[in-house]
């Protein structure tokens, strides 16, 4: 009965009780220890979850050899492997490209001498981690609020609106504190990771909650829980081209080259971190660039400090 009713829809029976099957699934059904099976297997065949919603990732790894015919009767294997390859070469790509037209023009014809480039190198870097740490917070909010949202659309309009949006009013607001950048970076940036933190956690048991709500209320919470994070995220950049601006004019291009550059690669990183340690993990990484960025703000403070305070020592007469 089941090889006619398979013969009839054109497919291959891949298990059947009694016989072995292709892949190893009567062993799953009948193992004591679910878990420990599927860590052993090599295929990924944990069930997705919201946080690593990736149905038809399966593969650990590429495949040196793809199993023959007979061994992947609907050449499934072969097709994740492939989809698994061009994941590889996206992110090969986009590291090339940033690098290629975006750093590439700046270290053909840059005018700063490498002393002031050396220098700058911790400024540099906390650019570089911006332009990270926002699209790793960025891409995990639009894939976590799909769930509340209930459309991959309305959270592209809904997300994307509301950190634009508040991260303008952010970057708006940093000018009030010009007079002492660094102050106010530490505060920011400190205030980034632990908001990151909350939203980790918490997201998840206001999505449960709210999801029998009208989609006009779930609209506004989307925009009201997102609202502080914008305002934040806006103003680490500014403040920081203000505390660049002591090292040198010049170097602001470097800036904007490398914030967009790290923004091109993490936009795929994003993905690949999420289909294979889930979008949570990809979150936490974003707010480590941010503490990173707070590390190189401390050094070049504290460098400066010094610097002003080396400079103000009275001379001793011999």
């Amino acid at each position: 009965m089941l090889d006619v009713a398979a013969g009839e829809k054109g497919v291959d029976v891949v298990s059947r009780p009694g016989e072995p099957d292709y892949f190893g699934i009567s062993d799953m059904l009948t193992t004591p220890d679910l878990d420990e099976h599927l860590r052993g297997l090599p295929y990924l065949l944990d069930p997705p979850t919201d946080d690593r919603p990736f149905f038809f990732n399966f593969l650990r790894r590429p495949l040196t050899r793809v199993p023959p015919k007979e061994h992947d009767p609907f050449s499934i294997i072969r097709r994740w492997n492939e989809a698994l390859l061009l994941m590889y070469l996206l992110i090969a790509v986009a590291i090339s490209m940033a690098a290629l037209f975006l750093l590439g023009p700046l270290l053909i014809w840059r005018r700063e001498p490498a002393a002031t480039l050396r220098r700058a190198f911790p400024m540099l870097g906390y650019f570089a981690c911006l332009g990270y740490g926002f699209m790793m917070i960025e891409i995990p909010f639009l894939q976590r609020f799909i769930l509340l949202l209930g459309h991959p659309t309305y959270a592209l309009v809904v997300v994307l609106f509301s950190l634009l949006l508040f991260s303008g009013l952010g970057s708006l607001l940093s000018g009030r504190f010009a007079a002492r950048p660094e102050r106010a970076l530490g505060v920011v940036l400190a205030s980034i990771m632990a908001l990151g933190l909350a939203y980790a956690s918490l997201l998840p048991s206001v999505t449960h909650a709210l999801l029998p709500a009208p989609l006009p209320l779930r609209i506004a919470t989307t925009i009201a829980l997102l609202a502080p994070m914008g305002l934040l995220l806006g103003m680490p950049y500014p403040l920081g081209i203000m505390l660049l601006r002591r090292v040198g004019s010049g170097l602001v291009p470097w800036a904007w080259a490398l914030n967009g550059a790290m923004g091109v690669v993490a936009s795929v990183l994003a993905i690949f971190l999420g289909s294979r340690l889930g979008f949570t993990a990809a979150l936490l990484t974003g707010l480590g660039a941010y503490a990173l960025a707070l590390a190189a703000t401390l050094t070049v403070t504290s460098s400066r400090a010094a610097a002003v305070g080396s400079a103000g020592l009275p001379r001793q007469v011999a």
